[in-house]
Order: structure tokens, then C-alpha cells, then sequence
């Protein structure tokens, strides 16, 4: 009695054969015929063939107008448990349908597996591996598309988010479901792979790059204060292990405070604090310093006065200090009208300054 099985795909989408026929009936391959993909071939050949890949015999190698030619074909002088039948169609100088079909081991039912159909509708794209995490400077890691189902066109094209953190490598002895990944720079972006067949059926894979192990940033300053108007100032970086790359980027978090060149050297822009960072260039790693832009107002005092007799002279003595700079001037009201009773201008330079004695 022969027994047909019909199953349908994973997504309900395509139909395939998986067909068993007791060999007791016929003990031919031949009385199951489903599949008019085959006439869609440029040529078709039936090929027996042992157990082994032995050819035994050639049954069919021609156009083939109507699958019904094929129901005229018999194999019944073949022992099934010892033969399987290999239907392969061919189109355009490439594989258009490949099936095989072969009896169970225990010569009850003949088994019909579908190899390749070109005219398949693609189900579904996988990716393996489904994420991938590669430390910078480490080796390319290989990874390959399939398409579902597998007798469907395997054929895929491959792209990446423009962002360079990885480049991709295709072998040219592959069939282009396989690609290298070689990380570029630490982040993570997205590769993603379509079916050339049906590019709506994708599957992506999301890869990050890792800073490597064992190398550090240091900076010779924790902290750094400069002045609006002042001069600039440094940081210096040292990466270890001293044989490591010792190239760093520099980065101010706040460019609108302070700005820092590729030599580490700070520049005052406006009152406020910021950050500076030096990152490696040979896996990302960085380290910080923080920076504080100060105005420079000079601190200024005179000597304490706790009285003075009446029609005497009252001398005092000033004293700026400041943190940068130097005084340009200075003036003095004593009698507290608001009135400046007399100045100096340029009266010296240095942090600290000590004025001479004034008398009023």
C-alpha cells in the first residue's frame, strides 16, 4: 500500500515532498511524481547509483516536456535496499533542481529528499553566529548566511552600517555565504545579510569590538587650573606596557571651557570646568583629567588701622596677591564718599605684590 506524506514548511509558505513508497509494490522509484519544477529545467538526467556514488545506469538525460516521461522510466531490476535515484535539473549552465531518492535501510518505504530548487520560495535568512563580539587587534572571525529552506537559492549579498568599526572579507573560492569579519575600530554596528532571490527575507547580526586586554592610559595630572585670558597649560599621556602604541587622541568634553591640540596642551576659553581625555589609539582605553578655568581677581589688603589721632597722617600699606598676572592699577578711597582720593597705575609685577607704603 503506498503511503504519501505531504508536510508543509516551517512558515507555511512552500509545500515539499517527503514521499515513501513500499517497495513491495512496484519496487520502483518512479510511481511518485509531484514536482513540475523539473520541466521549468534546461535539460534533466535520472541517474542510479549505489550506495557507494556508483554510477549503475543512466535512465533519462533530455528535455523534459512533462514529469509524466519520467512515470514510463522503471528501475524495478535494481535492488532498492542497494540503489538510490538522483534526479538533477539543469538550466543556464547551473543547477536548477536536484533530488534524490532512496529506499530505508529497511527496504519498506522510499524516501524523496529535494536537494535544490531554484524556483523555491525563500522562507527565511539565519546568520551564524547571531552575535559576535571581537576584541580590537584580534583575529578575523568567519561568519555564514543560510537560506530556508536549504534545497531553496542559497545565494546572498552582505552589507554594513558605513560606520567602520569592522570590513568584511569574502573569499573568492566561496559561494558568498561566507564572509570574514575583521574588527577595525572599538564600537558596534550591524551587519546584514539578504536572499538575493527575495531580498525582503534578511536576518541581521550585531557585532561589537572590544578594547584588547593588558594595555593602560596614564596621565602625569589629576587636574589642571588655568586662567581666562592666561596662558595654556599640559597634561602628559604614557600608555603601558611601554611597547604598546604609545599614539593617544585628545578630546576636551567641553571645548566651549578649554580646548586641548594633539599635543596635550590646554587653552583657557571661558570660566567653568571641563574635562580632557587622552584615548589610546591601539584599543580605545583613556584616561582623565579634570580641568578648572578660573578669571584671575587679584586678593587685595592693607595694613589693619584701628584709630589715628585727629589732623595726622595715616599710612597704609597695600598688599595684591593673585594667581596670575599682574596689577595694572590701583585706587583707594579713605574718607568712604565714594570718590577715589588717588591711584597708582603699573605699580610692579609678580603673583605676590607689595606695594609701598601710602600716605594720606
Amino acid at each position: 500500500m503506498r503511503k504519501l506524506l505531504l508536510l508543509a514548511a516551517a512558515l507555511g509558505l512552500t509545500l515539499f515532498w517527503a514521499c515513501r513508497l513500499s517497495p513491495t509494490d512496484s519496487q520502483d522509484y518512479f510511481d511518485i511524481i509531484g514536482d513540475s519544477t523539473w520541466t521549468s529545467c534546461d535539460s534533466v538526467l535520472v541517474v542510479l547509483v549505489g550506495k557507494d556514488g556508483t554510477t549503475f545506469d543512466t535512465l533519462f538525460n533530455d528535455v523534459l516536456v512533462d514529469v509524466s516521461q519520467l512515470k514510463n522510466l522503471s528501475a524495478a531490476k535494481y535492488d532498492g535496499t542497494k540503489a538510490a535515484l538522483v534526479i538533477t535539473g539543469k538550466k543556464g549552465g547551473g543547477l536548477c533542481f536536484e533530488e534524490k531518492r532512496s529506499f530505508q535501510g529497511d527496504g519498506q518505504s522510499v524516501v524523496i529528499d529535494t536537494i535544490k530548487s531554484t524556483t523555491a520560495p525563500v522562507q527565511g535568512v539565519a546568520v551564524d553566529p547571531d552575535t559576535l563580539s571581537i576584541p580590537l587587534g584580534g583575529s578575523a572571525v568567519a561568519v555564514k548566511a543560510s537560506i530556508k529552506p536549504t534545497y531553496a537559492d542559497q545565494s546572498v549579498f552582505w552589507s554594513l552600517a558605513g560606520d567602520g568599526v569592522v570590513s568584511l572579507g569574502i573569499p573568492s573560492d566561496g559561494d558568498g555565504t561566507q564572509v570574514k569579519v575583521n574588527p577595525e575600530k572599538i564600537g558596534e554596528t550591524i551587519l546584514t545579510v539578504r536572499s538575493r532571490k527575495d531580498s525582503s527575507k534578511s536576518a541581521e547580526l550585531h557585532i561589537k569590538v572590544t578594547a584588547p586586554s593588558g594595555i593602560e592610559v596614564g596621565l602625569d595630572r589629576d587636574s589642571v587650573v588655568v586662567y581666562v585670558g592666561g596662558g595654556m597649560d599640559s597634561v602628559k599621556a604614557t600608555v603601558l606596557p611601554a611597547s604598546a602604541n604609545q599614539k593617544v587622541e585628545w578630546k576636551s568634553l567641553n571645548p566651549g571651557v578649554a580646548t586641548i591640540d594633539s599635543l596635550g596642551r590646554i587653552k583657557p576659553v571661558a570660566v567653568g570646568e571641563t574635562y580632557v581625555q587622552a584615548k589610546s589609539v591601539a584599543n580605545g582605553v583613556y584616561a582623565s583629567a579634570h580641568v578648572a578655568v578660573l578669571r584671575d581677581v587679584p586678593k587685595l589688603t592693607v595694613a589693619s588701622k584701628t584709630g589715628a589721632p585727629v589732623n595726622t597722617d595715616i599710612t597704609f600699606s597695600p598688599k595684591a596677591v593673585q594667581a596670575y598676572g599682574s596689577i595694572v592699577m590701583y585706587k583707594w578711597d579713605l574718607d568712604g564718599n565714594g570718590d577715589w582720593d588717588d591711584s597708582l597705575a603699573n605699580p610692579g609685577a609678580g603673583l605676590v605684590l607689595d606695594l609701598p607704603p601710602q600716605t594720606t
